[in-house]
């Protein structure tokens, strides 16, 4: 009688748990344990130079405030890039299987593969992007992030929109066969720059100089996709179709203007 009377108790009057509360407290999923370990421990989130605070911003949302030019990313869309490079997306019943390591704590070894894997992912995106080297080799007083996240748009790199949306490509391509360097290398030629095409007047209002939070993930990862040389995710999906009606030009046409990477300066 007491356990019925606990859990009619615990049905009607438990508010459910927010994302970010799972994030800061969850000792089962693996995606908010790594997350913390990444934001506590990894030298290039945590800052190059040793700075307690960091490059993570700690709120509710996943958006980053306008005024804020330090972070380059918030916690929960932290966590959102941990799950969506490591869940696959094209296999239904091997989603569902590693869907499960937010609900059971796995093994020691399973989360310090999880947080070797995004240590690794976010190394390449610091390899690709002459940008994010930039930032991680500064502090988070330098204000590097406002550099590239600009009231006329910036970096798509630097909004989790486009953080999340490049994990998303990721992991396609990984499902496809590809390793995790070859994708992101081959992400990376997409054009980044959120004031001209692709991104203008799609994801990027200029009028309102806002993101679009109403854009379909499927548009966002197949501009991505499109220029890594890849077919959209979602089978059947009809990029181009999609694309013009999102820009409200039946005449638009996409091509092929990658993004050309800053190469590495030799050492001496």
């Amino acid at each position: 009688m007491r356990t019925r009377r606990l859990f009619s108790t615990l049905n009607r009057y438990a508010v459910p748990v927010s994302k970010g509360e799972i994030v800061a407290l969850s000792e089962d999923d693996a995606f908010a344990i790594t997350t913390r370990s990444l934001v506590e421990e990894f030298t290039l989130l945590k800052s190059g130079m040793n700075n307690e605070t960091g490059f993570v911003r700690f709120q509710k949302g996943t958006a980053i405030p306008t005024k804020d030019l330090k972070s380059l990313t918030s916690v929960l869309s932290l966590y959102d890039i941990a799950v969506n490079t490591h869940v696959p997306i094209l296999d239904k019943v091997e989603r569902r299987r590693m869907g499960r390591l937010k609900h059971r704590r796995p093994p020691n070894a399973t989360l310090a593969s999880i947080y070797k894997e995004q240590t690794k992912y976010w190394r390449l995106l610091n390899e690709q992007f002459a940008e994010y080297r930039e930032l991680f080799a500064s502090k988070p007083d330098d204000q590097v992030a406002g550099k590239y996240r600009t009231s006329t748009g910036g970096h798509l790199m630097f909004r989790p929109v486009g953080q999340q949306a490049f994990a998303r490509a990721t992991r396609t391509m990984m499902d496809r066969g590809m390793t995790m360097s070859q994708a992101v290398k081959q992400l990376s030629n997409a054009p980044m720059n959120l004031n001209s095409a692709p991104w203008a007047g799609v994801l990027w209002n200029n009028l309102t100089k806002r993101i679009n939070s109403k854009l379909s993930p499927y548009l966002i990862d197949g501009l991505l996709l499109f220029y890594a040389g890849q077919k959209p995710r979602k089978s059947g999906y009809d990029l181009l179709t999609e694309y013009r009606k999102a820009l409200g030009d039946q005449t638009a046409n996409l091509t092929l203007n990658r993004r050309k990477p800053k190469p590495r300066r030799k050492s001496a």
